[in-house]
């Protein structure tokens, strides 16, 4: 040895913290943008800077699903016995899987998800809750 020392550090992993610190500091972000930055500008760069601070909720929202998303994702693959999101495709398509209640309740879920991450507002109360409920089970 060279009288440097060594420190080994543990491998980073994706945990529903490390997910949720990511979306707490987008949300500090946005909300700085728009309380601290916004008020300041006008026109055009008013305009980019609303459509930064949705991008961040957009964000946020995506890394606070992410699990949920993964969940239900698998849910459809198992409920169609598919191999991949894209053969699952060509069999819905085809009318493979019509009157599947297990491939629509997964698939529902996972369409709740994607709405909840872009328009959130879109939803009604009880699918809000059904978003909140499958968000809640996955950081347990």
């Amino acid at each position: 040895m060279t009288g440097e020392t060594s420190r080994t550090q543990p491998p980073r992993t994706q945990t529903p913290r490390t997910q949720t610190f990511g979306a707490d500091l987008l949300a500090i972000a946005r909300k700085t943008l728009q309380e601290e930055i916004a008020p300041h500008l006008s026109g055009d760069q008013r305009y980019q800077a609303a459509m930064v601070a949705n991008a961040c909720a957009i964000a946020a929202r995506e890394l606070e699903t992410a699990p949920a998303a993964r969940q239900a994702e698998t849910a459809c693959l198992e409920a169609a016995q598919s191999p991949s999101p894209a053969a699952l495709c060509v069999a819905i398509r085809c009318g493979a899987h019509d009157a599947d209640p297990r491939l629509h309740s997964a698939l529902l879920r996972l369409s709740l998800i994607a709405a909840y991450r872009t328009r959130p507002g879109a939803l009604r109360p009880a699918e809000r809750g059904d978003v909140d409920a499958l968000i809640k089970d996955q950081t347990k």
